[in-house]
Protein backbone atom coordinates (compact mmCIF):
# COMPACT_ATOMS: atom_id res chain seq x y z
CA UNK A 1 0.00 0.00 0.00
CA UNK A 2 1.61 3.55 -1.08
CA UNK A 3 0.82 6.41 1.31
CA UNK A 4 2.23 9.71 2.05
CA UNK A 5 3.72 10.00 5.18
CA UNK A 6 0.45 12.14 7.14
CA UNK A 7 -1.86 9.28 5.73
CA UNK A 8 0.97 6.86 6.95
CA UNK A 9 1.72 8.31 10.47
CA UNK A 10 -2.45 8.94 10.88
CA UNK A 11 -3.54 4.82 9.57
CA UNK A 12 -0.49 3.84 12.47
CA UNK A 13 -2.26 6.02 14.87
CA UNK A 14 -5.57 4.55 14.27
CA UNK A 15 -4.34 1.18 14.15
CA UNK A 16 -2.81 1.38 17.73
CA UNK A 17 -6.40 2.73 19.05
CA UNK A 18 -8.65 -0.44 16.31
CA UNK A 19 -9.20 -2.80 18.67
CA UNK A 20 -9.83 -0.51 21.46
CA UNK A 21 -12.31 0.54 18.52
CA UNK A 22 -14.01 -2.64 17.63
CA UNK A 23 -14.77 -3.55 21.76
CA UNK A 24 -16.84 -0.03 22.15
CA UNK A 25 -18.29 -0.41 18.90
CA UNK A 26 -17.49 3.37 17.95
CA UNK A 27 -15.36 4.24 14.85
CA UNK A 28 -14.20 7.64 15.92
CA UNK A 29 -10.74 9.00 17.43
CA UNK A 30 -10.19 12.50 19.14
CA UNK A 31 -7.05 13.71 18.75
CA UNK A 32 -6.20 17.50 20.64
CA UNK A 33 -4.12 19.74 18.05
CA UNK A 34 -1.20 19.26 19.41
CA UNK A 35 -1.00 15.89 19.73
CA UNK A 36 -2.40 15.51 16.07
CA UNK A 37 0.60 17.78 15.02
CA UNK A 38 3.32 15.37 16.71
CA UNK A 39 1.72 12.09 15.51
CA UNK A 40 1.74 13.70 11.85
CA UNK A 41 5.22 15.83 12.32
CA UNK A 42 3.49 18.81 11.04
CA UNK A 43 5.47 21.30 13.52
CA UNK A 44 4.12 25.08 12.89
CA UNK A 45 3.11 24.44 9.27
CA UNK A 46 -0.74 24.67 8.45
CA UNK A 47 -1.47 26.70 11.29
CA UNK A 48 -5.05 27.72 10.50
CA UNK A 49 -7.59 24.78 10.08
CA UNK A 50 -8.61 25.19 6.42
CA UNK A 51 -4.93 24.91 5.61
CA UNK A 52 -4.62 22.01 7.75
CA UNK A 53 -7.88 20.38 6.07
CA UNK A 54 -6.77 21.48 2.43
CA UNK A 55 -3.41 20.05 2.50
CA UNK A 56 -3.44 16.95 5.31
CA UNK A 57 -7.00 16.02 6.69
CA UNK A 58 -8.41 16.03 2.93
CA UNK A 59 -5.63 13.95 1.46
CA UNK A 60 -5.62 11.45 4.14
CA UNK A 61 -9.49 10.78 3.30
CA UNK A 62 -8.61 10.48 -0.20
CA UNK A 63 -5.95 8.48 -0.05
CA UNK A 64 -7.78 6.15 2.56
CA UNK A 65 -10.81 5.70 0.79
CA UNK A 66 -8.42 4.15 -2.18
CA UNK A 67 -8.07 1.01 -0.05
CA UNK A 68 -11.42 0.74 1.39
CA UNK A 69 -11.03 2.85 4.42
CA UNK A 70 -13.27 5.71 4.64
CA UNK A 71 -12.89 8.52 7.14
CA UNK A 72 -14.25 11.83 7.56
CA UNK A 73 -12.89 14.63 10.05
CA UNK A 74 -14.37 17.46 11.71
CA UNK A 75 -12.74 19.67 14.37
CA UNK A 76 -14.25 21.27 17.65
CA UNK A 77 -13.35 24.95 18.42
CA UNK A 78 -12.64 26.93 21.93
CA UNK A 79 -12.66 30.68 21.35
CA UNK A 80 -12.71 30.23 17.46
CA UNK A 81 -9.54 27.83 17.60
CA UNK A 82 -9.30 24.63 16.79
CA UNK A 83 -8.60 22.45 20.01
CA UNK A 84 -9.47 19.12 18.56
CA UNK A 85 -9.59 17.09 15.63
CA UNK A 86 -12.11 13.89 15.34
CA UNK A 87 -12.17 11.11 12.98
CA UNK A 88 -15.05 9.26 12.32
CA UNK A 89 -13.90 5.60 10.56
CA UNK A 90 -16.99 3.74 8.52
CA UNK A 91 -15.70 0.29 9.14
CA UNK A 92 -16.03 -1.83 6.08
CA UNK A 93 -15.05 -5.51 5.78
CA UNK A 94 -12.37 -4.29 3.63
CA UNK A 95 -10.08 -2.30 6.49
CA UNK A 96 -11.13 -5.07 9.39
CA UNK A 97 -9.05 -7.29 6.76
CA UNK A 98 -6.27 -4.44 6.18
CA UNK A 99 -5.81 -4.34 9.93
CA UNK A 100 -5.63 -8.06 10.42
CA UNK A 101 -3.06 -8.24 7.75
CA UNK A 102 -0.91 -5.65 9.31
CA UNK A 103 -1.29 -7.17 12.63
CA UNK A 104 -0.02 -10.33 11.28
CA UNK A 105 2.72 -8.37 9.28
CA UNK A 106 3.40 -6.76 12.56
CA UNK A 107 4.09 -9.47 14.66
CA UNK A 108 5.67 -11.89 12.20
CA UNK A 109 9.12 -12.77 12.81
CA UNK A 110 10.81 -12.65 9.13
Amino acid sequence: MSLTDYTRNFFRSAMVSFTHMQKLKTAELEFSIDEFRAIMSIGTKYKRYSDLKEHVLDNISSELSEHGIYVEFSNKTFRKQTTYIISKFTITEEFEQLCEDMKTLATSKD
